[in-house]
């Protein structure tokens, strides 16, 4: 079932960055594939033939990417299942680029070779020199109010109306709410769209492209705000949250690709007559097409050149470090699994003090009160439902707080691997389950939690 779980949450990606490639061999703002040309190059038939050959090369390899998805089914352990998952996903994020870089360096020499290069920059490195546009009507943009965002903050919150216990999850879809925020008011830079001297065009394309920046944001705030609810109303059905779960995903990365792709044909429909006499070109800023590097630009948050997005530009210190730290994550995400199955203790312990027992894995400690124990029973499986609301859990160590369908809160400490687990139940409204690594020191834990019922 988790494997299954695993490559539906993802599977999708391949052909959704197979139109997103696609979409990029359509001329929008005089740019295709990360390239500024000029209108009389969209009927160039080398261009068209370059491009036609892009995306029959980005189709292919994302075909090849899809077969790889069969023998990465294979492994049956969690930690090398999640091995083959994270490796795959790499594959897909610099294999289907590999297209779109070939095309941008032999569009950028055709370009040279015809003379379509335009002047140096300006100082700012934003506009050609030969551009005059003026910005004097171009209004000054209007922020959506903070109460836009905050009933959604608010509802994120209902949850603990009901229960506190699910704080820590509750807590950090509250952060993600701050972030989103944060991300909509300060990582969009208030530079009109200037695409050549046309003001009006430019009006245009600046008014389009800040609507659809706050429509995803507003949008993906609500949604979240919806799936935090679904954690309250769907606690103990683990099964059916982790569906709830891939589809709140697939929702909101619909609610950035549906602006996103109608942003870009609005893109494309203004700018059809572009291209005639003088225009932008900033190709010389953009590493293949992709990277922004400008060191005269001050700015470190800078828009993406076709569509809505943003991106940094990698010239400014912190557009370096979030340039090393991506490609960190990258190379280690498959190694990630191990690396935490490693830095984790995963050692079950326990020991009885007075009325107390103490269960302890780490630095996780869970302190069982003897004389409040109702019912102890040795199970061989879960207790139906059974999800985590904050913890950890690997191939040898489920820890921390978990739900259930039939129980109250309950304080997990177990190795997964091994049966039977000891389920604890006491007249305070609280559940345990455990378990070790060794079966004869699961007996010994289930002899001392049970002691009391045997009036020992």
């Amino acid at each position: 079932m988790i494997k299954i779980i695993l490559w539906v949450s993802i599977i999708w990606l391949l052909p959704f960055l197979f139109f997103v490639q696609r979409n990029e061999a359509k001329f929008k703002k005089n740019i295709v594939v990360g390239v500024t040309l000029p209108q009389e190059a969209r009927e160039d038939e080398e261009v068209l033939a370059l491009l036609k050959k892009y995306v029959k090369e980005t189709g292919i390899i994302c075909i090849i990417l899809g077969v790889a998805v069969i023998p990465c089914l294979l492994p049956e352990s969690y930690n090398w299942m999640l091995f083959a998952w994270m490796l795959w996903l790499d594959f897909v994020i610099v294999f289907t680029q590999i297209p779109f870089v070939k095309c941008n360096k032999k569009l950028r020499k055709l370009k040279e070779e015809r003379g379509w290069k335009k002047k140096p920059l300006n100082e700012d490195g934003a506009v050609s020199a030969t551009v005059k546009v003026d910005m004097s009507n171009i209004s000054t943009p209007r922020w959506l109010s903070p109460w836009v965002f905050a009933g959604a903050f608010v509802l994120t919150l209902v949850p603990l109306a009901f229960d506190l216990t699910l704080w820590p999850i509750i807590l950090v879809y509250a952060l993600t709410q701050i972030m989103f925020y944060f991300f909509y008011r300060y990582a969009f830079r208030t530079k009109s769209e200037a695409v050549d001297g046309n003001v009006d065009l430019t009006k245009a394309l600046t008014q389009i492209r800040r609507s659809y920046w706050g429509r995803i944001w507003v949008n993906i705030s609500y949604l979240t705000a919806v799936f935090s609810l679904s954690t309250l109303l769907l606690k103990g059905h683990s099964s059916l949250f982790v569906w709830i779960t891939i589809l709140y995903s697939a929702l909101t990365v619909f609610a950035v690709a549906a602006p996103e792709f109608r942003i870009r044909r609005k893109q494309a429909e203004l700018t059809k007559d572009s291209g005639i006499g003088e225009y932008i070109d900033d190709d010389d800023h953009w590493v293949w097409g992709m990277f922004y590097y400008n060191p005269r630009d001050s700015h470190t948050m800078v828009n993406g050149r076709v569509g809505v997005g943003s991106t940094v530009n990698v010239a400014r210190p912190f557009g370096k470090f979030m340039m090393i730290f991506a490609v960190v994550i990258l190379v280690a995400m498959p190694a990630f699994p191990f690396l935490l199955d490693w830095s984790i203790d995963s050692q079950v312990s326990f020991v009885q003090e007075e009325h107390y027992v103490t269960v302890s894995s780490g630095r996780d400690d869970y302190k069982v009160d003897l004389d409040r124990v109702e019912e102890v029973t040795l199970i061989e499986e879960y207790p139906e439902g059974l999800s985590r609301t904050w913890g950890t859990a690997t191939d040898k160590i489920l820890r921390g707080n978990f739900s259930s369908k039939d129980y109250p809160p309950m304080q997990v400490c177990l190795n997964p691997g091994k049966t039977p687990y000891i389920l604890v139940l006491t007249n305070n409204r609280r559940a345990y389950l455990f378990g070790t690594d060794d079966v004869a020191k699961t007996m010994q834990l289930y002899d001392l939690l049970s002691a009391p019922l045997k009036g020992q």
